[in-house]
């Protein structure tokens, strides 16, 4: 299915708009903040309609463009999905640890080892 470009344009559009789509929906259930200017949901709400808007237009411009020949995704090799699961587990690990030990620690040890 995820052979060409084109395909993996259109798959990545629609599921950026769908999570596009999901946030704008979940921020609606935001409650009223502190009263100050801005309603708490306001970014979270205009992340979702723009997350939607670009991926929508990511899969629609793949749909309607077929010029030239097909060019086909280069998957990682065996070394390269070692690295994609490397950063998965430190990314896991680094929303694990944000609680206990705080977010500038946290980020601190996350960054210092991926330089």
């Amino acid at each position: 299915m995820l052979e060409t470009q084109r395909s993996g344009n259109i798959a990545c559009g629609a599921f950026l708009a769908l999570l596009g789509l999901a946030a704008a929906w979940a921020s609606a259930y935001i409650g009223e903040g502190a009263g100050g200017h801005l309603h708490p949901r306001t970014f979270p709400m205009l992340l979702g309609i723009l997350l939607f808007i670009g991926g929508a237009a990511l899969a629609a411009q793949s749909l309607v463009t077929r010029a030239g020949e097909p060019k086909p995704i280069d998957w990682p090799d065996r070394k390269g999905w070692k690295f994609w699961l490397i950063a998965l587990a430190a990314l896991v690990l680094y929303v694990a640890l944000s609680l206990p030990l705080g977010f500038l620690v946290t980020t601190f040890f996350f960054v210092s080892n991926f330089i």
